[in-house]
């Protein structure tokens, strides 16, 4: 069966496929509306890490998000001059997508590749330093997560030798 998840459906697909309501981790790479997507998923699922595409072209402490319609149509159908080619309109960014999942319990903790954020439930995260309290990875920001995102995302800019590390906010 070929479905398109969306916003309207997220339940329904995932109740659908018997899918667990606490699971290891959610990854949401939709190239649209991801974090309508996530807003959605956070209300019926409580994953323990979220990995969401975001958009790195838009700077920490600005909020954005395409919105969800069923009109949309990805770039794919659409031409280069649509969508993610359009160089900017696509996704959501890390501000948007931390602040929708923190009423959920949920915290910044990383990045990984050039367009994802990574969130943990707090409660984990808590338990976890707890355990060990030197670990970087808990020390994320969403500030701190934006600019690296934004530095690994230059490399499609300016070439692979553009360093890119991970960067630690505390």
């Amino acid at each position: 069966r070929d479905i398109g998840v969306t916003p309207r459906n997220v339940a329904q697909l995932l109740q659908e496929a018997s899918a667990p309501t606490e699971p290891a981790m959610l990854k949401i790479d939709i190239d649209s509306f991801d974090c309508a997507v996530l807003l959605a998923t956070l209300r019926v699922s409580r994953p323990i890490l979220v990995q969401v595409e975001v958009n790195s072209e838009v700077p920490y402490p600005l909020m954005f998000g395409v919105h969800f319609s069923l009109s949309f149509r990805h770039s794919l159908n659409m031409g280069k001059e649509h969508g993610w080619f359009s160089r900017g309109f696509f996704g959501c960014s890390v501000a948007l997508a931390a602040e929708l999942a923190r009423p959920f319990g949920y915290e910044v903790v990383g990045q990984a590749g050039a367009h994802d954020l990574i969130l943990m439930r707090r409660d984990v995260r808590l338990a976890l330093w707890e355990q060990m309290p030197w670990s970087p990875i808990l020390s994320y920001t969403a500030e701190g997560a934006s600019k690296a995102i934004s530095i690994r995302s230059m490399k499609s800019y300016f070439g692979t030798g553009v360093g890119v590390h991970w960067l630690v906010v505390a």
